[in-house]
């Protein structure tokens, strides 16, 4: 029995509690404005202590979206060694350090403003007003730029890291919810970065078949690629309408740069997309509700989980065809490569609660799933650089998981925040968000 998982799903629910957190926001702020609280709400400036772990190359950032602040857990202790509340109310979404290490990017996505932070002080430098709903985003190699989706306004805002300003805001996108910039960004650290050409952004639309590129030094659309086949997909739904298209989640590069996977949802497609020129180059049939694509370190594959069918595919990036199709569960929301590559975790939540599906890469076999108990819901993790261990949010437990890639054993790490959302390191080969 498959279990149907809509990857759209995970954004409805996010809007529900998003309305929930600006339902408080304006009740509490109205209390404030009458007299019912003494306190001043919002108050955003509070001093942080700074992080015990000066080394940002030694930090995991935790994104604790109802408490609304980031905490962090020291690598060689694996022990919480900092705070910083990023705006009370502000329900962050993603965190991202930049490539120098010296400042992090925080999206306050029920406040609509994008966080600027020092390292290790942990000064909040800048709250920068912007358009709506801001998710998810990319820094630029340089450390100059952030591009960020904004949800609701089908735009993408381009801010200044250095200035701290919002340079542009460019609109016509379609639910803006994944983008990665070339050459590669933050998300695709991969040492070597792709070079020549010029310098864009890829955007993937979550409500449209399309995957956007923007030229990174106009700051405007340059051009707009079809995925998978959106017609098609449309005729075997015809009662479903625009509100509930699936289109892509994610634009994702392959290390050396050459080509973007994106997975097509509703037609349970991926296309690869040459970056020399921008176009789609094949199209392979997955399975239905295609997720996104996750990139091999070892560039050899891409992992896309199909939560329609709860299958996942393993991709063979030299011939851009499937390799391996391994049974899993519905609500897979991550995976994370682990001993150079040869083992995957797919995260997933089941009804019998979260855990992570184990894959062996090597041989291209099934190895079960690390179960973390009942009523426990686990998010997103990203891989520590040694890639010898994953550092997994666990929102029901206020804890992360980590999980070691030699031998499967869990740690806790317990009180990191409430609603730990996602997790981030500098120089990671997996730093992702849902």
């Amino acid at each position: 029995m498959s279990i149907r998982t809509s990857p759209n799903a995970l954004v409805s629910s996010r809007l529900a509690a998003r309305g929930f957190v600006a339902a408080a926001l304006f009740f509490a702020t109205a209390l404030s404005q009458s007299g019912g609280v003494s306190r001043t709400l919002l108050a955003d400036d509070a001093p942080a202590a700074g992080c015990k772990q000066t080394d940002p190359a030694k930090v995991v950032m935790v994104v604790n979206r109802d408490s609304s602040d980031i905490s962090f857990i020291d690598t060689d202790t694996e022990t919480l060694c900092g705070r910083v509340d990023i705006g009370e109310w502000s329900n962050p979404h993603m965190a991202m350090f930049r490539p120098k290490g010296d400042r992090f990017v925080v999206t306050g996505t029920q406040r609509n403003f994008v966080a600027v932070v020092e390292f290790p002080s942990l000064k909040v430098l800048s709250r920068i007003e912007t358009g709506n709903e801001p998710e998810h985003f990319d820094v630029t190699a340089d450390s100059k730029f952030a591009f960020v989706g904004l949800m609701a306004d089908n735009a993408v805002g381009v801010f200044d890291l250095d200035e701290l300003k919002e340079l542009k805001r460019v609109p016509g996108l379609f639910g803006p919810h994944g983008i990665s910039c070339w050459p590669c960004g933050c998300l695709a650290w991969h040492g070597d970065r792709a070079t020549g050409g010029t310098k864009r952004t890829y955007v993937s639309n979550i409500g449209a078949h399309e995957v956007t590129v923007m030229d990174m030094e106009k700051l405007e659309v340059s051009r707009r690629i079809k995925i998978g086949a959106g017609e098609a997909a449309a005729k075997l739904k015809p009662d479903q309408g625009l509100g509930g298209l699936e289109g892509v989640a994610n634009p994702t590069l392959t290390p050396d740069g050459r080509f973007v996977y994106a997975a097509d949802s509703d037609s349970g497609t991926v296309a690869v997309i040459d970056t020399d020129g921008d176009k789609v180059v094949k199209t392979i049939v997955v399975g239905e509700g295609a997720w996104r694509a996750y990139a091999s370190p070892d560039a050899k594959y891409m992992v896309v989980p199909c939560n329609g069918d709860g299958t996942v595919r393993v991709l063979d990036t030299a011939s851009q065809s499937v390799k391996a199709t391994f049974n899993a569960g519905g609500n897979m929301t991550g995976a994370n490569f682990v001993n150079a590559g040869k083992k995957c975790y797919v995260v997933s939540t089941m009804p019998e609660g979260g855990c992570v599906w184990v894959f062996d890469l090597e041989h291209m076999s099934e190895k079960g799933k690390i179960s973390f108990g009942a009523n426990t819901t686990v998010e997103t993790a990203c891989t520590h650089p040694d890639g010898k261990r994953i550092y997994l949010a666990c929102s029901t437990r206020n804890s992360v998981f980590v999980v070691d890639g030699g031998d499967d054993k869990v740690k806790e790490i317990p009180n990191v925040g409430q609603f730990p959302w996602g997790t981030h390191v500098l120089r990671g080969s997996d730093n992702y968000c849902h």
